[in-house]
């Protein structure tokens, strides 16, 4: 059953890069599947990415909604997209401001199918759209499906120097706590201290960046990362977080400057 919960953030995850893929570009036909059509706008950079997943896969916390940040690299219709979060890495193709997508990715004992069409605005700061998914593994299938809207920062630089409080909240365990940092922002490098007393940290050393208001932060050993959007002119933030540990747990936070 813990594999199937976490089923749905590989899903979650596999949708948000596709779409951002079909977001733009600035001409050319690239990569398998490609077109004529070149692509209209040019996002490359760092997205603001709000999913919700909805399924059948056995588990009781659908639907499941989360933000996360990408990173964004563009040459003509080609796009590489990077998961802030994960570290996992995908290549896209689009036509127009549109990506159509189809595919299979194996997943634990099993695979994912994904179908989808992503459609971004016509300045490439935004884009949204629905995916289909379907999992497979032997004698056992389920299915569902994504709604996912991107969005380019549009604040200046936040400077997140200072103390921070916060609470976080799994989607697949019981592991819910709070957690605290002293931030030290060189010009959106991050150093300083985290600590979290339900996975053994205290004034673990503290390693990050903030790109505009997106903010991505964790302890330098790589055991739990943070990443997120700064809001209220740096007062409060709130995102998606990973505890690796072995077994990937995930979910939601929330923070405040004290």
């Amino acid at each position: 059953m813990l594999k199937l919960q976490k089923l749905k953030l590989t899903i979650l995850l596999t949708f948000c890069i596709g779409f951002l893929a079909g977001c733009g570009g600035s001409g050319g036909s690239d990569g398998p599947g490609a077109t004529n059509t070149p692509a209209q706008v040019d996002i490359a950079g760092i997205w603001q990415v709000e999913e919700t997943v909805n399924g059948n896969c056995g588990s009781t916390d659908y639907p499941y909604s989360g933000t996360l940040a990408y990173t964004v690299t563009q040459q003509n219709s080609s796009v590489t997209i990077r998961n802030n979060l994960e570290g996992t890495v995908m290549q896209g193709t689009l036509s127009g401001y549109t990506l159509t997508f189809n595919g299979t990715t194996p997943d634990g004992d099993g695979s994912i199918t994904i179908s989808f069409t992503g459609q971004c605005s016509q300045d490439g700061l935004s884009f949204q759209g629905t995916g289909q998914w379907t999992y497979a593994e032997p004698g056992y299938t389920c299915n569902g499906t994504t709604q996912i809207t991107g969005t380019k920062p549009s604040s200046s630089q936040v400077d997140t120097s200072g103390d921070w409080a916060g609470q976080y909240a799994s989607h697949e365990n019981v592991i819910n706590d709070t957690f605290s940092a002293s931030i030290t922002d060189d010009n959106g490098v991050l150093s300083g201290t985290l600590t979290v007393p339900m996975i053994g940290l205290s004034d673990a050393p503290l390693t990050g960046t903030v790109e505009a208001n997106i903010i991505s932060f964790g302890d330098i050993d790589g055991l739990i990362t943070f990443v997120g959007v700064v809001t209220n002119g740096g007062v409060d933030a709130y995102g998606s977080y990973i505890y690796a540990n072995g077994f990937e747990d995930k979910g939601t936070w929330q923070a405040s400057r004290q």
